[in-house]
């Protein structure tokens, strides 16, 4: 299952570890804390920040990433989340 595989691959510095109350920290450098409660302990928090740039693909929107991602794992498969922490919305563009 993919949340298993990461947590067995990825650098401690790139897995966000839960709290004891099962909740995660998601942070944007100097700009804001978010916490998302209840994680299940079979779900990987992954920090995408840490990991690095996509080499091999070119400049512009498809080397773009967000911040996070959760991956869950299910009896029947993965349910992977993105998360990209924004400071605000501008709904009219």
């Amino acid at each position: 299952m993919l949340a298993a595989r990461l947590k067995k691959i990825l650098e401690s510095k790139t897995l966000v570890s839960p709290e004891a109350d099962g909740s995660v920290t998601l942070r944007e450098q100097d700009v804001m804390d978010v916490s998302v409660l209840q994680i299940p302990e079979r779900a990987a928090t992954v920090n995408l920040q840490n990991i690095g740039d996509f080499s091999g693909v070119k400049n512009g929107r498809w080397k773009q990433r967000c911040d996070y991602m959760f991956a869950l794992d299910e009896v029947d498969g993965s349910e992977v989340v993105f998360v990209e922490l924004k400071k605000s919305l501008d709904a009219g563009k």
